[in-house]
């Protein structure tokens, strides 16, 4: 039939694709979603990266011998010829939103409950939209949502959710994102925009990953939230708390199941290293050691026993990976250095992105060291738990409260078998600073050292702004604004770090977490129960850090 035809056509234009710009893709755990499929109808639901995200994860399957999903696509990609051509390989067009149409919202869920009935695989982004930074989105409840209702009216067959972690050594989109991330406006896409740039594709974009992680069985989440949930599908029109737990809690588990499968190629652990590094530049031999060290932390830690590692980071690796002028080299007598251009700094912490969560523990653990070379085993663990609720909304962290402090223990002792600290009595000591270990320690220490300083200036406006307190909205865009400012002083060619959206998300996490409260004029304050000092985010900025956030803070016009 016409269905069949387009897919063998797209099989073929596909394979050529791949051997064309591609040098590989890499699948894993492909075992899982074959026993799955045996006994479930699965839905796909994978981080989103790139336009080629559909083609890849439909090609997969396809050449798992497994059905291929329909996809719930973008309206935006319903051009001419492309948009007929998606359809025919299984994709369906959804509006962006549609909560103001009832009409539309009707049509489209009983869309998805007539293909839950049927049981046939789907597959849909959970984020949205594309990344453009690297980091995962917030999740989104709309596609989700109309699945676990069609699920729980219907009852046909199981249900499995299937998270899938995809990653790229180099992005076909990278210059769009580029302009993108400085505010230009997101072009419209059109069937001859679509095709000029297939045109102009050109050398080579390295592996592709595909990783699948645990299917999550949709009516064993469903029972701990409510055992009978079976009999009382009239209620969820309602909304009833246990229908918007199990939403949210069936959400995290996808976000963190795509974390767990995360694997980390050599250009993330090459990208996550020269940010961290002063001017982005490291010696080559430098660039191998600080690889290998970040790879055995992530090996030794169980807790991070899912995340797989990729190829080794050596000289061959770092040569290709400089052909392919996602880095560079310059050649010298004493020993190569590889470096970062001004405009390679800001795609290249998409890659870093990608894995930051991997190290994240790690690197905190790192910071305490920064100002004083001793520091008692509690004060650590502490520091990490007041500063754990705002990292695990932002990087999607699994690990509950209650399992946080043997996390912590876990990585310190990889730490110390690592030799960049050691125990003494009931406090951790670091290296002197002539040690190598310490030059090691202080580079991991700079890969969330970002994220703290945008957590420090936040506090420093809150603070500062305490006798006239501020609304949310005036809060997020002068954090944004101070953020932007102090990029372009500093040269921080970074657009995640003065990205709005995570200072709106951070400011969210401190009214959850009542480290804020809102008055009856709707400003945010301090709660009482709660001062600046608490945190005691200082000790683990440098102090040139925190003068210069204090004087450009300081000198900026109220």
């Amino acid at each position: 039939d016409c269905t069949q035809l387009t897919i063998e056509v797209m099989l073929r234009l596909l394979r050529a694709f791949w051997n064309r710009f591609y040098s590989g893709i890499n699948i894993y755990n492909a075992e899982r979603i074959r026993e799955a499929a045996l006994t479930h109808q699965l839905v796909y639901v994978p981080c989103h990266r790139s336009h080629v995200d559909y083609l890849l994860l439909s090609y997969v399957i396809y050449n798992e011998n497994l059905a291929i999903p329909y996809i719930a696509a973008g309206d935006n990609l319903n051009i001419p010829f492309i948009g007929r051509i998606l359809r025919g390989g299984g994709a369906f067009f959804i509006r962006r939103s549609f909560k103001d149409n009832p009409i539309y919202n009707a049509v489209m869920r009983a869309y998805v409950n007539q293909l839950v009935k049927l049981g046939v695989p789907l597959e849909y982004f959970i984020e949205g939209g594309r990344s453009r930074t690297g980091r995962m989105l917030k999740p989104k409840f709309g596609m989700l949502g109309m699945t676990v209702d069609a699920y729980i009216k219907s009852q046909v067959r199981p249900l499995a959710f299937v998270p899938v972690y995809i990653g790229y050594e180099k992005l076909v989109e990278r210059k769009s994102y580029l302009g993108e991330l400085y505010g230009h406006k997101k072009k419209r896409e059109s069937t001859l925009g679509a095709l000029r740039a297939i045109f102009r594709l050109k050398g080579y974009y390295g592996k592709v990953t595909a990783s699948f992680g645990e299917p999550i069985e949709l009516g064993g989440l469903l029972e701990k939230h409510c055992s009978d949930w079976s009999t009382r599908g009239a209620e969820i029109a309602y909304k009833p708390d246990w229908y918007i737990a199990s939403l949210r809690h069936l959400a995290q588990e996808i976000m963190y199941g795509i974390n767990r499968a995360c694997v980390i190629n050599p250009v993330n652990s090459i990208a996550t290293i020269l940010l961290a590094t002063p001017r982005q530049s490291i010696e080559i031999e430098e660039l191998v050691s600080q690889a290998k060290l970040h790879h055995r932390l992530i090996r030794g830690a169980h807790c991070l026993a899912s995340i797989r590692i990729e190829g080794k980071v050596n000289k061959k690796q770092i040569k290709r990976i400089a052909r392919e002028k996602i880095i560079h080299i310059r050649k010298h007598e004493l020993g190569d250095i590889v470096y970062l251009k001004p405009e390679d700094s800001v795609l290249i912490g998409y890659y870093r992105n990608n894995s930051l969560h991997s190290l994240v523990i790690p690197a905190l653990i790192a910071c305490c060291f920064v100002n004083v070379r001793r520091v008692p085993r509690a004060s650590v663990q502490r520091k990490i738990k007041l500063l754990y609720p705002f990292l695990k909304s932002e990087l999607q962290l699994e690990w509950q409260d209650s399992s946080l402090e043997e996390i912590v223990d876990e990585c310190i002792a990889c730490l110390i078998d690592a030799s960049l600290l050691e125990q003494v009595d009931k406090d951790l000591r670091r290296p002197r600073r002539s040690n190598h270990e310490f030059i090691q320690l202080n580079r991991l220490a700079h890969i969330v050292q970002p994220i703290l300083e945008r957590y420090y200036m936040t506090f420093i406006v809150l603070w500062q702004t305490s006798a006239e307190p501020l609304e949310e909205a005036a809060l997020e865009h002068r954090c944004h604004l101070l953020a932007q400012k102090i990029s372009m002083i500093y040269g921080i060619n970074s657009p995640d770090f003065f990205d709005r959206l995570l200072f709106r998300d951070f400011i969210e996490t401190m009214l959850e977490n009542e480290y804020l409260k809102k008055n009856d004029q709707q400003q945010l304050e301090f709660a009482t129960e709660f001062d600046y000092d608490s945190l005691d985010l200082r000790n683990l900025l440098s102090t040139e850090v925190r003068s210069s956030i204090l004087s450009l803070i300081k000198s900026a016009p109220q």
